[in-house]
């Protein structure tokens, strides 16, 4: 399998969810989906299709629990393709090294909480970016326990350093007040 980074946005008691889908204030910490991967398995007995808010200029794999995407969903899909995969519990056999196009440089898995729960258990997981959101707000689904013994949390000004180099571009440090919400980036690395 190949490395991959985790990105998620998480309150205080490390919700990220309501009703199947991510709550508006992670959603706003996201850009919109740019590109999506198209993969048809039909061998496979649950296809999963849906939104998966991405960073800028990122190819989208996209996963859902749904065959067809809700009608909120499609809102973030209007120039994308379609992504119909079953790739639980294997999410990244399907990621390919190369597109036209587009070279595969990292991977980001970003939702669902299935994944999610997948994702920080396996030795591939370098990295978790979370958005630390300094609220409590109303989720049902919740990002895992991140386990002391596998994950190392750096500093604030250690995060900040960290995004910069790995982004090459600037990153606001410290907490940011956005509206009525505070929030931190805050970074966990694979000990």
């Amino acid at each position: 399998m190949r490395s991959f980074s985790i990105v998620v946005a998480a309150d205080l008691a490390n919700g990220i969810g309501l009703n199947g889908l991510f709550n508006s204030l992670t959603l706003s910490l996201f850009s919109h989906p740019t590109r999506v991967v198209c993969s048809d398995k039909p061998e496979k007995e649950d296809p999963l299709v849906a939104l998966a808010p991405s960073l800028k200029g990122a190819l989208d794999l996209i996963e859902s629990l749904q065959k067809e995407p809700s009608e909120s969903e499609t809102s973030f899909l209007n120039d994308a393709l379609m992504a119909v995969s079953s790739i639980v519990p294997a999410p990244l056999d399907v990621v390919p090294d190369e597109l036209p196009d587009f070279q595969v440089d990292r991977i980001f898995l970003i939702g669902g909480a299935q994944l999610y729960d997948e994702g920080v258990k396996s030795a591939d997981c370098e990295n978790i970016f979370l958005t630390r959101i300094h609220a409590t707000v109303n989720c049902d689904t919740f990002f895992p326990n991140i386990e002391e013994t596998q994950y190392k949390l750096l500093s604030s000004s250690e995060s900040h350093t960290f995004l910069e180099k790995y982004l090459h571009e600037p990153v606001q440090g410290g907490i940011i007040e956005e509206g009525d919400y505070k929030y931190e980036y805050t970074v966990y690395n694979r000990i």
